[in-house]
């Protein structure tokens, strides 16, 4: 059974990664540091928390279940990607963009099937700076999802805390000698971090005492961290990549507050808006990465300020998304009964006897 909060961070937080990309991509021109750095309150950490928490919430870890479930991601990607550049060829078509090159767009498609960017062709749809949270998703996820299973296995809470504890302290020796451990690199430590402490809070509900101790002491920590560290901690993006201590704190303020709000997540039904967006987040992860794309090219025609022309922008970058959501799903849809179709028609020929 599917959990309705969830479902309603997660649309929260799809619709907070438009967002971001309509406030640094189209936006970097009029979007001051701050208003930027505010949209990173709510960003891909708490993506981990989520998939972490979703992991607490079954009784038991199924290896087999959650690896086939990766894989489906993966296809779905796949799909997405096909989806895409015939997408642009239309996209191109109707603009009267000509492809310089078949070889080099045939070289691009290949290496977006491995969130790879191509070194001899730019598209004009680009989507490898917008989907760099998977390559991280498809480490983390397989990694912790075995470590757990072990883990669950013995049913000890005190071992979560001290494979949570190793991770932390792997994190920081990354981050303090610039060495990765093998197949261990920043980015899946960090990540893994979040993972983990969704994992471990799935039971925890935040009060009012701790809510306001979290959001005077976060702060306070964060501008210790500038203060000591010599950095601005108003400019979020820059300790983002590579993640920094800053936007780990930074990250955990927004986790605060949806372990705050659990108690009234109860009350959220399955017909909630949000919560509706949240069961399609990927496939609006996806879209938007279309969406954004293209309103970096018509962004520039509006001219207002920027309390009038980033609202404006994120409603037509949603409005797209949405739109290409929906035409995604009918092509997902097509393609799986192609696929299924195929299936049956192979099974249907290994049955039938040979003559001869």
């Amino acid at each position: 059974m599917r959990d309705n909060y969830i479902d309603f961070l997660k649309g929260l937080a799809a619709l907070n990664i438009i967002l971001i990309h309509t406030a640094f991509w189209s936006g970097g021109p009029y979007v001051s540091q701050e208003i930027q750095t505010a949209t990173l309150i709510l960003d891909v950490p708490f993506f981990f928390f989520l998939s972490g928490w979703g992991t607490a919430s079954s009784p038991k870890i199924d290896l087999r279940k959650r690896f086939g479930s990766l894989l489906h991601t993966y296809g779905k990607y796949v799909q997405f990607v096909i989806f895409l550049y015939g997408f642009m060829l239309l996209f191109n078509a109707v603009l009267g963009i000509g492809i310089n090159g078949k070889r080099g767009f045939i070289d691009s498609f290949v290496r977006n099937l491995f969130f790879v960017r191509s070194e001899i062709y730019r598209p004009s749809i680009d989507i490898i700076d917008a989907l760099w949270f998977l390559p991280v998703f498809f480490s983390v996820v397989p990694l912790m999802t075995i470590l757990l299973s072990a883990v669950n296995k013995r049913e000890e809470k005190g071992l979560v805390f001290t494979l949570f504890l190793v991770v932390c302290i792997g994190t920081g020796y990354v981050l303090s000698t610039g060495k990765a451990f093998y197949l261990l690199g920043l980015n899946t430590l960090f990540y893994s971090i979040f993972f983990l402490l969704g994992y471990m809070t799935k039971d925890v509900t935040l009060k009012w005492r701790g809510l306001v101790c979290s959001i005077f002491i976060i702060p306070a920590v964060l501008w210790a961290y500038g203060y000591i560290a010599q950095r601005d901690v108003t400019n979020m993006q820059s300790l983002k990549f590579p993640p920094t201590l800053a936007y780990c704190l930074y990250s955990c303020i927004t986790i605060c507050l949806a372990l705050f709000f659990k108690k009234y997540g109860a009350k959220i039904k399955r017909s909630n808006l949000l919560a509706l967006v949240g069961r399609h987040a990927l496939s609006f992860y996806f879209c938007q990465s279309i969406s954004s794309s293209i309103l970096y090219r018509i962004a520039p025609l509006f001219h207002f300020p920027v309390y009038i022309k980033l609202p404006l922008c994120f409603l037509i970058n949603l409005c797209m998304a949405a739109a290409l959501v929906l035409l995604w799903t009918v092509f997902s849809r097509v393609a799986d009964h192609l696929l299924g179709l195929l299936r049956r028609k192979d099974c249907l020929i290994k049955r039938t006897p040979q003559s001869f």
